[in-house]
């Protein structure tokens, strides 16, 4: 198991990786990428809303197991994510 030291600069350097990025493909890669290197999991992905409204729809995966093309507008994580109008990280 990692230690808090060891997360945390991880983390920093996911943030300098973004910083010096200013392409949202690349940046969406390396989020995506080093959240998965940092967790130690085996599946990452990103949902993003279309601009022109609608549900969430997977952008980036990196792993072996397979991920929904789309999350329902109606389900319990996506009506607490709204409710809360943040961003979720979810590690199973």
């Amino acid at each position: 198991m990692k230690t808090r030291n060891e997360i945390l600069e991880e983390t920093v350097r996911l943030c300098a990786a973004l910083a010096e990025e200013n392409r949202l493909g690349p940046m969406i890669s390396i989020l995506v990428e080093q959240s998965l290197d940092i967790s130690r999991s085996e599946l990452a992905g990103l949902y993003l809303y279309p601009a022109q409204g609608g549900n969430p729809k997977l952008v980036y995966k990196r792993g072996r197991f397979e991920l929904p093309n789309e999350l329902g507008q109606k389900s319990e994580l996506i009506r607490f994510i709204e409710d809360c109008r943040e961003s979720v990280v979810l590690l199973t």
